[in-house]
């Protein structure tokens, strides 16, 4: 998938801007394929406001590539076609991104995927 390429290739080169564009690229992905204008829509909303939150967030990662494996993951389980799984999987996705939030609020050190 070439987003999570870009994704990789922005992490081995420590480039934090494009790393973050890949980022926003892979979740855009879902939100275009889905074909749903509203969708579409609320996205088009959110992708600025989640620039300025990554470039934060990216940092905080022990290891950066955790995030693009993280991602590889959802992209495998979403190509699968088990929506049961995919949701499953999301959940977690989502789990993992609060929990570090929560664990992070008051102290920034670096933190796992």
């Amino acid at each position: 998938m070439q987003t999570i390429e870009d994704l990789h290739l922005a992490l081995e080169k420590n480039d934090i801007p494009a790393s973050i564009d890949a980022h926003l690229g892979f979740h855009r992905l879902f939100y275009d394929l889905s074909g749903h204008g509203v969708l579409q829509s609320l996205w088009n909303g959110w992708e600025t406001k989640l620039r300025l939150y990554l470039s934060l967030d990216h940092r905080t990662y022990s290891d950066p590539h955790d995030l693009a494996v993280e991602h590889e993951k959802l992209a495998a389980v979403a190509l699968e076609g088990d929506i049961d799984e995919f949701r499953q999987e999301l959940a977690c996705h989502f789990q993992s991104a609060l929990r570090a939030r929560t664990e992070d609020q008051g102290k920034r050190r670096p933190r796992r995927a």
